[in-house]
């Protein structure tokens, strides 16, 4: 027959019988592979052929293959033992549905397509669904296929049937150019896409012109896509690795049959139809219509709501509500829309809120609102960002979706009782079965809103920690519904341990508190903990941090290190000096961490082991530092910078001045300043700190002058530099917080410890503004690790990591240059180690240096060095996301982890006869009237056979007690 005529076979496949364009490596566990040799007989040279393997949850291959000189095309796969799908599919042949083969061992089997009869005015396709989730069709398309011109550029209209449909519906042509579509992605794509508002194009009605061309690549791509603009037509390219869980493949997930997919594809797709975050109209419909909530920005209505000005307020970044939304996607679908939450704010950028200046992010339940604060945003670890909106978003189950049993059976799950001695009213007799330690040190409502956090981006922190409430959330919450974390196979190495350390840290059974000082004096305050062990290699700990909180809210941290001096120990010490002016009184111990140098962490509190710490301290001062109204200043000066890396350098700086007055001296003063907006998407710093900690006088009863200044090297932005907040912070620990404003009479100040004052912003001109962010070769990452005692490895482990950077800017001669490269690295149990390369980049000359002291904007190969500690576990660890940073203040953050769901078919549960959703004795108890019955009686018929008998009886009693879904 003659072959369809596709120009891209002509391209690519002349010389090539098979090409892998896909796939992936198991997930659950290293199994034996076998040979499986498929032959496909009935192709003609030219022809093109799709073969598609898939493996539950744990393979996937994707295939495709080109007919030769012969009839036939050999194929073979090394695939791990198991039932594996078989599908083939190819175009002008008729096609078969997807076979299941059992694999035991090496296997050969053949595959016969025919063509498809038919002359040049035929037209013949079907489809059939089968074991695959795109099901299998065959297709006759008479001639060839029209040709279209975009950009003087020729495509072919696709012949598979989901490729033109995408065509006919959205005006979308897919270019073989890069990497060749398969049928199953065109269908992937296609699905995807009826989720999202990708305007209606039906080529039956316009001019044969696109809207959008779209490629696959090989190479890793920011953000899995990338958007390429002229005229009316968007080339967009896609990572193909977005494909791999893009459809729900159907698996046994531990005896449990349901669907393992990831919403990866939807926001690459969601970046794509938002631009990046950037049409705020079509975000807002997508955050109303799919997840019933409003992004609000400043106005009367924002004000209003929060009964401030709306200038404390700003929208909210491009990129961040492509994070927000895609948070809200990853829950299921039940809880994407979620009652009782109607608005998510934004407070500007350097802002805290008044009443809770240390939370990032604020669920207002009453107010049916969630605020997030610039440092929710700040903080570079993404997986700590997806948590936080996660967790944000879980408070409004706990007040509007779930009832009181079920909260009642989370605390009993966590072993809360209501103390009215803690600060948050709650404490718990448990130390270790916690995600985090912020679970552990408030209530269970956060208790519950941290695990659920964990649950979907960390799942193994809680099988591993507290596998109780991991149970409860899959049975309770989430009503099966599972996830799983994955990142590359080549993001990941292995660590050898033959004992690892699984061990907690022992629990603390000794503690002593001693402080040294007179009444009127300074103090040194020394605290200890003694923990039981056994055996000090596995229950010892190498740190600990606790936090004393006095009678009027203020804090004193100390670190706590081992005594002997060594890596661990079983008594850990830390000492810190107490100004005279503290609290007076009784300090209660809030939390400690006492942790191991495997991560294993133990969290404690006062309810759980003695311990006490009273200051007597008759000078105490409860005063906060008073702002002295317009006093505030911000000039542009001339400036010297001392620039200790290479020498120093004549800019421009912005001075900050204001005063405050205080009873005592003062610790420090600190302004949060704005940066100008880059014209970056990437995960950028939006603002920048400066201190003060020298005063010209700071005594007794007196005015404390301020002044900070904020250097501005030639390659930082131009545009208006904004102070948003100043806060000053007396040597008693009180702190004061002057939130600059464009409505002081509106602002929450009260004139005790927050106070407001007009805000100014001064522009600034640089000469080579570096707006655009550094960059990271992605495909050129390595990783190889050994272990330094191959004979008997004990977990310590060299790893080399291998890297290629570069900076970007318009003025490339006076790029900022690389400053900085940070990563996190997550071991088999979950739990997450940050690392900078400090060292490798050059330490700190390389670091202070204000201007880059080599070629600022050349790729440059960076190799890291890290030695893990004794006691790492064993297994398969991952790099999880690397950061780099320039000197200009630009952040770009790559972010390896996709989240892949595993959701339970929804079939009827038919034990729960009174479908309250939990087989109990009620259902028992409507099955025995109706016992022996054959007619009417369906409800009670459990197994449907037609009677209401015994093995009804049996059936429910078998599942008492189990949720039903």
């Amino acid at each position: 027959m003659e072959a369809v005529n596709y120009l891209f076979v002509k391209r690519l496949f002349q010389w090539v019988a098979c090409l892998v364009v896909s796939g992936l490596t198991p997930v659950l566990g290293q199994e034996v592979a076998h040979n499986l040799s498929i032959e496909v007989v009935g192709v003609e040279a030219g022809d093109l052929v799709f073969l598609t393997a898939e493996k539950e949850v744990t393979d996937l291959r994707d295939t495709a293959c080109l007919g030769l000189e012969s009839d036939q095309i050999i194929l073979n796969w090394h695939l791990a033992s198991g039932h594996w799908d078989i599908g083939i599919d190819a175009p002008g042949y008729a096609s078969l549905p997807a076979a299941t083969l059992h694999l035991t061992a090496d296997t050969s089997i053949t595959i016969t397509v025919e063509p498809l009869a038919g002359d040049s005015s035929d037209f013949y396709f079907s489809w059939n669904d089968d074991e695959s989730y795109a099901g299998y069709s065959s297709e006759f398309t008479p001639g060839a296929q029209p040709v279209i011109e975009v950009l003087d550029t020729l495509y072919e209209v696709p012949a598979d049937f989901s490729a033109r449909t995408l065509w006919r519906e959205y005006g979308i042509i897919l270019d073989n150019g890069l990497e060749v579509w398969t049928p199953e992605e065109a269908f992937k794509l296609w699905q995807s896409m009826k989720d999202l508002p990708f305007p209606y194009f039906s080529s039956y009605y316009h001019e044969a012109v696109p809207t959008a061309v779209y490629r696959k690549s090989s190479q890793p791509l920011l953000n899995d896509v990338s958007i390429d603009s002229s005229g009316e037509v968007d080339i967009v390219t896609l990572d193909e690795d977005v494909f791999v869980y893009a459809s729900p493949l159907v698996v046994n997930f531990d005896g449990v049959k349901g669907r393992y997919f990831s919403k990866r594809l939807f926001k690459a797709l969601l970046n794509v139809v938002t631009d990046f975050g950037t049409l705020s109209g079509v975000v807002n419909n997508i955050a109303s219509d799919r997840y019933g909530v409003t992004l609000l920005a400043p106005g009367s209505e924002l004000e209003e709501l929060m009964s401030e000005t709306s200038s404390n307020f700003q929208d909210f970044e491009a990129w961040e509500k492509i994070e927000l939304l895609a948070m809200l996607e990853e829950y299921p679908q039940g809880l994407q829309a979620q009652e009782g939450l109607q608005y998510i704010v934004r407070r500007l950028d350097g802002q805290q809120n008044p009443y809770y200046p240390l939370a990032p992010a604020i669920a207002w339940t009453g107010m049916n609102t969630i605020e997030f604060m610039g440092s929710a945003f700040n903080d570079e670890d993404i997986a700590y960002i997806h948590r936080l909106i996660l967790h944000e978003k879980a408070h409004f189950l706990w007040e509007y979706t779930f009832d009181d049993q079920l909260r009642q059976d989370w605390i009993e799950v966590g072993d809360w009782f209501e103390d009215p001695e803690s600060e948050s009213g709650w404490s718990t007799t448990q130390t270790t079965e916690f995600a985090s330690d912020y679970a552990h040190a408030v209530n269970p409502n956060e208790d519950m809103a941290e695990s659920i956090a964990y649950y979907v981006t960390n799942p193994q922190v809680l099988l591993t920690h507290a596998p109780e409430k991991y149970e409860f959330i899959l049975d309770r919450v989430m009503h099966g519904a599972r996830y799983v974390a994955v990142v590359p196979e080549e993001l990941t190495f292995e660590v050898y341990n033959l004992f690892p350390d699984y061990v907690y840290p022992g629990k603390i059974v000794g503690s002593e508190t001693v402080l040294h000082g007179a009444p009127t004096e300074d103090k040194e305050f020394t605290f200890s903990i003694k923990l039981h062990v056994e055996n000090l290699e596995t229950d010892g700990a190498s740190h600990a941090y606790a936090r004393f909180t006095s009678p009027i809210g203020t804090f004193l941290d100390v670190a706590l290190a081992p005594q002997n001096g060594q890596v661990q120990d079983s008594i850990l010490t830390g000492t810190r000096m107490i100004s005279k002016h503290v609290a007076s009184g009784w300090w209660n111990l809030y939390t400690i961490t006492v942790r191991d140098p495997a991560g294993n962490e133990r969290y404690e509190n006062s309810n759980t082991f003695g311990s006490a710490l009273y200051i007597n301290n008759p000078l105490e001062d409860h005063d906060p530092p008073v702002y002295i109204d317009d006093t505030y200043e911000l000039t542009l000066e001339a400036y010297t910078h001392p620039n200790p890396g290479n020498g120093p350098a004549e800019m421009q700086a912005i001075r900050v001045k204001y005063d405050t007055y205080d009873k005592i001296p003062l610790q420090r003063g600190l302004t949060r300043m704005a940066f100008p907006p880059a014209d970056s998407l990437s995960n950028e710093r939006h603002t920048r700190d400066i201190q003060s900690n020298q005063f010209p006088s700071n005594g007794y009863e007196e005015v404390k002058h301020h002044s900070m200044v904020l250097p501005i090297p030639n390659f930082y932005p131009t545009g208006n530099y904004v102070p948003t907040w100043f806060i000053a912070t007396d040597i008693a620990g009180n702190t004061s917080s002057t939130y600059l404003t464009e409505d002081v009479d509106n602002s929450n100040a009260n004139g005790y410890d927050i106070f407001a004052e007009l805000r100014d912003t001064v522009f600034v001109e640089t000469p080579y503004p570096d707006v655009l962010p550094p960059e990271l070769d992605v495909s050129s990452i390595t990783i190889a690790a050994e272990p330094t005692n191959p004979e008997e490895p004990n977990g310590e482990t060299y790893v080399h990591i291998s890297v290629d950077l570069q900076d970007t800017s318009d003025f490339d001669e006076f790029a900022a240059g690389v400053q900085r490269l940070r990563y996190i690295l997550r071991d088999p149990l979950g739990n997450d180690f940050h690392f900078d390369a400090w060292d490798d980049l050059g330490g700190a000359g390389f670091y202070y240096a204000v201007y880059p002291p080599d070629i600022p904007n050349a790729w440059f190969t960076l190799d890291i060095e890290l030695l893990l500690p004794q006691g790492s576990a064993p297994g398969t660890w991952s790099l999880i996301q690397m950061t780099v940073s320039d000197r200009a203040q630009n952040n770009t953050t790559y972010n390896f982890l996709e989240y892949v769901h595993f959701e339970l078919f929804e079939e009827p549960c038919l034990e729960d006869i009174d479908q309250n959703g939990v087989v109990a004795v009620m259902d028992l108890l409507m099955l025995l009237p109706q016992f022996g019955c054959t007619d009417g009686c369906e409800d009670a018929d459990v197994n449907r056979d037609g009677l209401v008998g015994v093995s009804d009886l049996i059936l429910i009693l078998s599942r008492i007690g189990e949720a039903c879904y």
